[in-house]
C-alpha cells in the first residue's frame, strides 16, 4: 500500500503571456528525490511537449517554495476578481488558455481531504 508520504502531492496552473504558455507547478518532493528530479524534468517535458529535453532544459526554473502559501496566491492570480478578494488575492489577466488552467493531485482533492477529516487526520482551519 503506498503511505501518504509517497502520493504525489502537486498543484499547477497554466498562464498566457501571449507568446508562450508558461507552466507553474507546486510540488512536494520527498527528501532527496530533488537531484534526481531536476533531471528527469527537462526528458519528460520533452515527451510531453515533443521538443528535445536539451531545449526544455533551459527553459525550466526550479526552486524550494519557502512560503506555500504565498505561492498558491501567486498560482490563483489569474482568479476572478469578485472571488480573488475573498482569498486576498491581487488578480492580474492571465490571458485565455484552451482547456483546463489549473489542477491538483489527487491527494490534494476534496473528496481526500473530506476522507482525512473523518478520519481525524486533516484539520479543519485554514486553507480549508
Amino acid at each position: 500500500m503506498e503511505t501518504a508520504a509517497a502520493r504525489p502531492t502537486f498543484a499547477w496552473v497554466l498562464e498566457n503571456g501571449g507568446n508562450v504558455i508558461a507552466a507553474h507547478w507546486l510540488v512536494h518532493l520527498p527528501e532527496g528525490r530533488v537531484m534526481d528530479f531536476s533531471a528527469r524534468l527537462p526528458v519528460w517535458l520533452g515527451a510531453v511537449t515533443g521538443a528535445d529535453a536539451r531545449a526544455v532544459a533551459p527553459v525550466i526554473h526550479m526552486r524550494p517554495a519557502y512560503r506555500p502559501r504565498g505561492a498558491r496566491k501567486y498560482m490563483l492570480k489569474g482568479i476572478e476578481p469578485g472571488i480573488a478578494r475573498c482569498y486576498g488575492i491581487r488578480p492580474e489577466d492571465q490571458g485565455t488558455v484552451d482547456g483546463k488552467r489549473t489542477g491538483v493531485s489527487q491527494s490534494l482533492c476534496p473528496s481526500t481531504k473530506r476522507r482525512l477529516r473523518e478520519e481525524g487526520r486533516h484539520s479543519v482551519g485554514r486553507g480549508k
